[in-house]
Parts: structure tokens; sequence; C-alpha cells
């Protein structure tokens, strides 16, 4: 399985990509939520979204809701918030928006490996 981590912060991406890597599952990386729409279009296997939750990020484009519109047969990728607890407003607003869990940095390997069990990953 394909997981897509969207991050601005390449530090982040590649720390989380490695951790995700080590579990068996295929990171993908993009910088911005526009790009990952890019590349899920292109991407059928991606499975999982890993979404920083910053609007650096998100930047208010409704990327959740488009996510789900491209899978009309409910086979959408499931999402996951990513981010400090100072950004818990954020990440509210993303559950709210359809995002399927979160995550809250600083997250070590065990943290990621359970929410991608927990998230269905067949890594």
């Amino acid at each position: 399985m394909e997981v897509l981590i969207i991050d601005d912060l390449e530090k982040s991406r590649v720390s989380l990509a490695r951790i995700i890597a080590h579990f068996g599952c295929t990171p993908v990386e993009a910088i911005s939520a526009e790009h990952a729409l890019q590349m899920i279009g292109k991407r059928p296997g991606i499975g999982l979204v890993m979404l920083r939750s910053r609007k650096s990020v998100v930047n208010g484009c409704g990327f959740i809701a488009e996510v789900k519109a491209m899978y009309p047969d409910s086979t959408a990728p499931k999402v996951v918030a990513v981010g400090k607890e100072a950004d818990m407003p954020s990440m509210l607003k993303m559950l709210a928006e359809g995002a399927d869990e979160y995550i809250i940095k600083p997250y070590d390997s065990e943290a990621i490996g359970r929410k991608l069990r927990a998230m269905g990953a067949s890594c």
C-alpha cells in the first residue's frame, strides 16, 4: 500500500517516510494539498494519506472533500491529520471535514505503526 505524506517541511516528510517504509508501506511525498490531489489522480495505490494540519499545507482548499469526491464508491484513502498539540484547532476542523484520524507530534515509530494498523494499512 502507498501512503501519501503531505507536508511542506522536507525534514518532516523524510522522517515520516522512513518510518512508513520501516513498516513495509511505500511512502509517497507531496509538498502541498494541490500537489497531492494531482498525485492521487495518477496513483490508484494510495490507500492512506497523512496530512499535516497546518494552514500552509491545506490552505483552506477543501482537500478532504475533494479526495472523497474522487472516489464515489467509498474506496477513498483514509486521511490522518498530523500536527502538534498547538495545532489542535486545525486538526479538529480536519476531523469535522472528514479526516478519519489524527496523530499528535512528537510521535515515534511505534505510534505510527499503531496508527497504520488501526487504519487498516496492508503493509
